[in-house]
């Protein structure tokens, strides 16, 4: 009887073992679009449903992509589970006649989009380079760390002396460094906190204000929860953002992996929130745009103005901005439409500065230029101002002409500067709506 159950234990054994071999999966994910040779994981009898393989995974060397010009090859994938660690050893094999850059971006643990591991190398001809990649899954929402069950990445590769020219290789990859299936892989949801504003939240993708902190240490932070639920790469933007009545347009494009979620964070600018006098955020009105990251002529998933109160005030609840005047402002323009208002000039160092303040009534978005301009009425100073303004807000900024981009005079001889100030409907159809030159002097 010993020699029957060791012959079974032992034949079981060698089955199991042998079933672990890596190969791509012959089918597409369901949902999510990526070709199979971009994806891989154990080609074997799957574990239970969510249940990961009581065997060890047979992570060894498999080729990403091929060509005669490169090769990409992931050589070892090494899954350290109780410290949710993967460690990933990648090679980079230039065989062209031209230096090739090789970009990772968007990678993804979990279904969690990271800001992390990024990859910029530019590999000389006939030459290989090796990567160790250690992947982290790191703790969202305080839940425990697991294992990497999934990670996913955008690889690009492109002539390093051309950087216009098409890229030779644009790919999205998935790999499975537990052998678990999709279907298997357990994504930690999106915590939900008091007073969170949901903007948007549809079968392709979440846009959720979860909540705000005025006293963040680069400037005030809205962090937001993103969800992309695609099977292609999509862009979220903010646009014509105004805070409190006060335009403010912090720079904010997000570009989200298929199927991935991320937090982020709107930061605004501490000095015009400060020069704007808001201490706490109870108004946002933006413009949010979702959009396909690489099918430029594509139609948006949205493309839409929103009204967001933070603390449940209504529109009518919240004072309209205010500025105090300045003694020695020059009055461009007051009227119906427009206010327009440059404060005295100063000099700061090395710069020529004005505050500029414009009312938007036309209930329109408007779009301003400032240009040409001029110091003493002569100098040329290569200058360039422009903005949005929001329909009903307030533009507060300082205008901040640096010596060195007026070369032909000095700026303690500086007496005036001037500037074409333009103003134009802000849509499909630009129209002019206003255009003066104006000087302000000391």
């Amino acid at each position: 009887m010993k020699r029957i159950a060791l012959f079974l234990a032992c034949a079981l054994l060698s089955l199991t073992l042998c079933s672990c071999a890596i190969e791509p999966i012959s089918d597409v994910v369901p949902d999510m679009g990526y070709s199979s040779d971009h994806i891989y994981h154990l080609n074997s009898d799957q574990p239970d449903e969510n249940d990961a393989p009581d065997v060890p995974v047979d992570n060894g060397p498999r080729v990403l992509c091929d060509t005669e010009d490169f090769t990409v090859t992931v050589t070892s994938m090494e899954n350290d589970e109780k410290r949710g660690v993967c460690y990933i050893t990648f090679e980079y094999e230039n065989k062209s006649d031209i230096n090739l850059e090789f970009y990772r971006a968007y990678v993804t643990v979990n279904g969690w989009q990271t800001e992390d591991y990024i990859l910029i190398e530019d590999v000389a001809p006939g030459e290989s380079y090796t990567e160790e990649l250690e992947l982290h899954s790191y703790s969202i929402n305080g839940e425990a760390i697991t294992p990497v069950d999934k990670t996913s990445f955008m690889l690009t590769i492109c002539d390093a002396a051309d950087f216009w020219a098409d890229p030779l290789l644009r790919e999205n990859y998935v790999l499975y460094p537990s052998g678990l299936t999709e279907d298997q892989i357990e994504i930690i949801e999106r915590e939900h906190v008091q007073g969170e504003m949901v903007v948007a939240d549809y079968y392709d993708f979440s846009f959720v204000m979860m909540d705000i902190n005025e006293e963040a240490l680069f400037g005030p932070e809205i962090r937001c929860y993103i969800e992309n639920n695609t099977d292609e790469f999509i862009d979220f933007s903010l646009q014509n953002m105004a805070v409190n009545g006060w335009t403010i347009n912090p720079y904010f494009l997000v570009t989200l992996a298929p199927g991935c979620r991320q937090y982020t964070n709107i930061t605004l600018d501490p000095k015009i929130t400060e020069m704007c006098g808001i201490e706490q955020i109870d108004r946002i009105a933006f413009l949010l745009s979702v959009s396909s990251s690489l099918d430029f002529d594509g139609e948006h998933y949205l493309y839409d103005h929103f009204l967001v109160m933070p603390n449940g005030h209504s529109p009518d609840g919240t004072p309209d901005p205010e500025r105090t005047p300045v003694d020695g402002e020059k009055v461009i323009v007051d009227d119906d439409r427009l206010a327009i208002i440059f404060e005295p000039l100063t000099r700061k160092e090395n710069l020529l500065v004005t505050n500029l303040f414009i009312e938007n009534r036309t209930g329109t978005d408007i779009y301003m230029t400032l240009e040409d301009f001029l110091v003493n009425g002569t100098y040329e100073a290569s200058h360039l101002e422009f903005d949005c303004i929001p329909a009903g807000s307030c533009y507060y900024f300082p205008v901040e002409v640096v010596d060195y981009s007026f070369p032909d005079i000095s700026i303690e001889d500086a007496e005036s500067l001037s500037c074409t100030v333009s103003i134009e409907n802000y849509g499909p159809l630009f129209a002019l709506i206003f255009s003066e030159r104006a000087e302000i002097s000391f």
